[in-house]
């Protein structure tokens, strides 16, 4: 708040529905979303595999400094509000961790990905993921995600007849 008095700024206002988990205010929900964007693609000193509550307390304290500087999240300290906030971070993490994926099938073998390390990330992050995405059980998770994804009905298609 000092920072953006010194600087004439006032911190934008957010006002989260916690029925609904979200801002309901159109221009509140992308500005929180945009700076949980952010948060996850720069500022997250570690991209978990799983989402655990031992992570949440672990690694979301840097997150919750960084939504107190620059954004004025009503009742930030209740558990409801949090427990949104954290549920839209983990959604945007899932982005990231995807867009690392992507990066890290593109290269031949786990040789090449281990020395493709994106920015952002430290390489033991970096290797843990590789670990996971060649893990067995992370390419049964894969396979099945694909097979279900072939058998979604896509609008303005007919039903796929079995």
């Amino acid at each position: 708040m000092k920072l953006a008095a010194a600087m004439g700024k006032e911190k934008f206002p957010i006002t989260i529905d916690v029925s609904q988990g979200r801002p309901v205010n159109g221009v509140q929900s992308a500005k929180l979303s945009s700076e949980l964007g952010l948060i996850s693609r720069e500022y997250m000193d570690e991209i978990p595999i799983r989402w655990t509550k031992d992570f949440k307390k672990n690694h979301l304290r840097s997150a919750y400094d960084r939504i107190n500087r620059h954004l004025q999240v009503e009742d930030i300290s209740e558990e409801a509000v949090q427990d949104s906030i954290d549920g839209l971070l983990q959604i945007q993490v899932k982005k990231q961790r995807s867009k690392l994926k992507k990066i890290f099938l593109e290269c031949r073998d786990a040789v090449e990905a281990r020395t493709m390390k994106p920015p952002g990330i430290s390489q033991k992050n970096w290797d843990d993921l590789i670990d996971y995405w060649l893990s067995d059980k992370a390419k049964r998770v894969a396979v099945a995600n694909t097979q279900n994804r072939q058998r979604v009905n896509c609008k303005g298609l007919p039903s796929p007849r079995t």
